[in-house]
């Protein structure tokens, strides 16, 4: 590109098409203009080039994207277990009710300190029943339900396709 312009500047004084402090002012702008260029070039290509350093690992990964993910909508009436409806469920633990309102996903040894999304959370709903998610321990996610009669004894029959989403990061 830096080429051209001297060609056509070159051409321009050689024929006579401007004066020769006019072409060596356009030479001058278009040196200027190429040289911004390509010194914005440069700097969004270290930055995109330092983003996917930081973003990926060498295989081409998400560098701290979750090991695990249990993704979807979850269900449980009258006295039942929940039913997960997965979006994806890679952590593959086991749904379990254990008193009225009182839920449980359990996987030996997969919830780590500190590695698990959500640690401790409180939902409601468009009927402002609520929602309580917490690690419990290293194999245990317990789920609270609670009717927005009343939010401090816990009911079934609350989760109705509920959205939920735990993580599991390394």
């Amino acid at each position: 590109f830096v080429a051209l312009v001297f060609i056509i500047g070159g051409l321009l004084l050689f024929f006579g098409g401007f004066s020769n402090k006019h072409t060596l002012t356009i030479i001058a702008s278009a040196l200027l203009f190429i040289a911004s260029i390509y010194k914005l070039i440069i700097t969004w290509g270290d930055v995109l080039n330092e983003f996917l350093q930081v973003s990926h690992n060498q295989d081409g990964t998400i560098k701290n994207a979750p090991l695990f993910v249990c993704k979807g909508f979850l269900s449980q009436s009258g006295t039942d277990d929940p039913v997960l409806t997965p979006i994806t469920d890679t952590i593959g633990g086991i749904w379990a009710r254990i008193s009225s309102g009182t839920y449980t996903l359990t996987k030996t040894g997969a919830f780590m300190v500190e590695k698990t999304v959500p640690l401790d959370d409180v939902y409601t709903d468009q009927n402002n029943n609520l929602f309580k998610i917490n690690r419990t321990n290293a194999d245990t996610i317990t789920l609270l339900t609670y009717s927005s009669v009343d939010t401090t004894t816990p009911v079934d029959d609350i989760l109705l396709n509920r959205f939920i989403n735990i993580e599991i990061y390394n």
